[in-house]
Parts: C-alpha cells; sequence; structure tokens
C-alpha cells in the first residue's frame, strides 16, 4: 500500500519490471489522471494499452477485457468501484498482478478481497472472492478533489463494516475476530466525529485524509483480519436487491447501504437511540435516505423484500430468520421515518 500527496507519479517505477500493462479505467475518471498516468509510465519504459470496463462490472466486461490482458503481464484498475472491481477480476481470472488507483472515495474497492460483478443493465448478480490487490497507489490529492457526495457514499458503505460485522461475529469467538472488530469500532468512532467537518471544508486538512483512509483503507483492512466472519448482512443485501430496479440505478452503492443499515437496524429492534444517533448523522453528511431519493418507490418495498430473500442473499447471516412481510414492514419504516424528518 503506498498512499500520499502527488503518490501517482510513482506509478511507472512500480510497474517497470511488468513491461507492459493493460490499464482498466472508466469514461470519466480515467481523462482526470490520463496525462500523468501516460507520462509516468512513458518515463519508466512501460507500454500500456487502455480499456474502459464498459457498461458495467459484468463477466462480459471480464471476458472481454481478459482477452485483453493475454498480452499483458500485470493488470492496472484506475478510477471509482466498478473500474477496480473488473480490473481485479480480470487478473484474478488471468491469474495476473493487480494494482488499484482509486480516483473516487465512494467505496473501499481498490484494497477489498472481493468484486461485485453485475449485468450489463447494472443488475447484481454475485460477489466474486479472490486475493486483495497486490498494491494500492492512494494518491490523496487525487481523491480528495472528489464531490463531497462521493465522500458520503463511502463513509456509509465503510460504516457497514462496523454494523453488519457486529452482527456477523456475535458469537464469534478468537482474538481475529475481536481484533478486526476493534478497528471496526475505532473506523464508526472517528467517522461519526470527523465526517462533517471533512465535507464542510474542502481544504485537505486531517480530518479529510483520514475520512479517506478511514472509508478506502480501514474496510479493507478489517476484512483482510476478519476474513469470511467479518461478512455482510443485511445492509448490503438490500442494496444489491435495489439494484434489480432500474429506478436506483442512479444512486450510489454506499447511498443504498446506508439506508440498508438503517433497516437492519429496525429488523434488529435497535434501540431508537441508536437509529437516531445515526439516522442523524447521516443526514449531517446528507445521504439519501428515502425510497424516493433512491430512485425507487414505497409501492415497491414488497417486490424488493421478496429479491432480498433470494438464496445468495446476505440476509441469511441476520441471527435470526427474517421472512418478506416483516423486511418490508422495516423498509417501508425506515422510509416513512426519512419522509418525516425532510418535513420537520
Amino acid at each position: 500500500m503506498i498512499a500520499g500527496f502527488g503518490a501517482l507519479a510513482g506509478l511507472g517505477p512500480l510497474l517497470a519490471s511488468f513491461e507492459r500493462v493493460l490499464i482498466v479505467g472508466g469514461e470519466k475518471s480515467f481523462p482526470l489522471v490520463k496525462e500523468e498516468v501516460e507520462r509516468s509510465l512513458a518515463e519508466a519504459g512501460v507500454a500500456h494499452f487502455f480499456s474502459t470496463y464498459g457498461r458495467d462490472s459484468s463477466r462480459d466486461s471480464v471476458l472481454r477485457l481478459a482477452e485483453m490482458a493475454e498480452k499483458a503481464r500485470a493488470v492496472v484498475g484506475i478510477g471509482g468501484g466498478k473500474a477496480l472491481d473488473t480490473a481485479k477480476m480480470v487478473a484474478h481470472r488471468c491469474g495476473l498482478p493487480v494494482m488499484t488507483v482509486p480516483t473516487s472515495p465512494a467505496t473501499c474497492a481498490c484494497w477489498s478481497a472481493l468484486s461485485n460483478q453485475y449485468s450489463e443493465e447494472g443488475a447484481w448478480q454475485e460477489t466474486v472472492l479472490h486475493a486483495p490487490p497486490n498494491v494500492l497507489l492512494l494518491d490523496y490529492e487525487i481523491v480528495g478533489k472528489a464531490p463531497d457526495r462521493l465522500f458520503a457514499s463511502g463513509i456509509a458503505d465503510a460504516l457497514a463494516k462496523w454494523y453488519e460485522g457486529r452482527t456477523a461475529t456475535k458469537n464469534s469467538p478468537g482474538l481475529i475476530v475481536k481484533t478486526a472488530m476493534q478497528i471496526a469500532d475505532l473506523l464508526k468512532k472517528e467517522l461519526f466525529e470527523l465526517s462533517a467537518k471533512a465535507l464542510q471544508n474542502p481544504e485537505l486538512g486531517q480530518p479529510r485524509l483520514d475520512v479517506i483512509d478511514a472509508a478506502m483503507r480501514l474496510p479493507g483492512l478489517i476484512g483482510g483480519i476478519g476474513g469470511e466472519k467479518c461478512r455482510t448482512v443485511a445492509a448490503h443485501a438490500l442494496c444489491n436487491a435495489m439494484t434489480l430496479f432500474p429506478g436506483s440505478r442512479n444512486s450510489l452503492h454506499g447511498e443504498k447501504v446506508g439506508f440498508g443499515i438503517l433497516v437492519q437496524l429496525l429488523l434488529e429492534e435497535a434501540p431508537p437511540s441508536e437509529i437516531n444517533e445515526l439516522f442523524a448523522f447521516f443526514r449531517s453528511i446528507r445521504l439519501p435516505l428515502t425510497l424516493k431519493e433512491l430512485g425507487l418507490s414505497s409501492e415497491l418495498a414488497g417486490e424488493i423484500a421478496l429479491r432480498c430473500r433470494e438464496t445468495q442473499s446476505s440476509l441469511r447471516n441476520l441471527p435470526f430468520p427474517v421472512d418478506p412481510d416483516a423486511l418490508e414492514r422495516a423498509i417501508l419504516l425506515a422510509d416513512s421515518f426519512s419522509l418525516l424528518s425532510l418535513r420537520t
């Protein structure tokens, strides 16, 4: 892991021994760093060829890029979560080393040992497990310029490590799990304390840098230590189910996860004080929290609940069974709670 201001300038020297690399990026994100990337690679004598990941981080995209990767000795993902997930899946399929260069703080894809695979239409299909990236190159200057909306999404996604992890590990003994959850607890406390300050001040001061690390680096560390014990639960199950409905495509992964955390707390019958605290925090960072804000309608709550119950759903990691009716009620309650807040 290499992190710092101007870290991107070191891309070429890090890849010099590979001679020829495939770069996977996004149509919008890669142009932001294209000039510096090409300069660094040229100075280091590294040949490269570039391709976008396509419409989504889908199986078709991975297969197409895997054919291109036959000419490469390493894969580099540059961009947001879907570009990085696609690069990791291509490298995993081809048995090549992979480097991630994030341009967005919206997810922890840059350091996690898994990738989400979607259909060409953006519907979640499966989570692919693999080794973590060989190198994470994190340039604070690039990521720090991201819009606040991307920061808020990454914050919500990172917080799921605590809210989902404590449920999944409730009856899991051992020092390793305990260590992972202590880090998750620290992550939560730091994000609660620093996020509003970081988003109120666009300058790259210490609060904003700490939020970047908490949202992008710590989740991967927690997952690396805790492994399958620190699993996703209801929040990510709900997020994945929502992607099956076209209206949600304009909302970000972490935005849907944030709503999912609130639903999970309602299912768990968490103390009202805890739910109110999290809700107020999400509102302070301007996270969308109603179904309408996420591009959906309350009439879809029942269908979303049914899709959550599919066999592959991480909803099964809850320590108690949840029927579709109970899940629908929790979704509608979270939505009505959010709507009431907007009116007051």
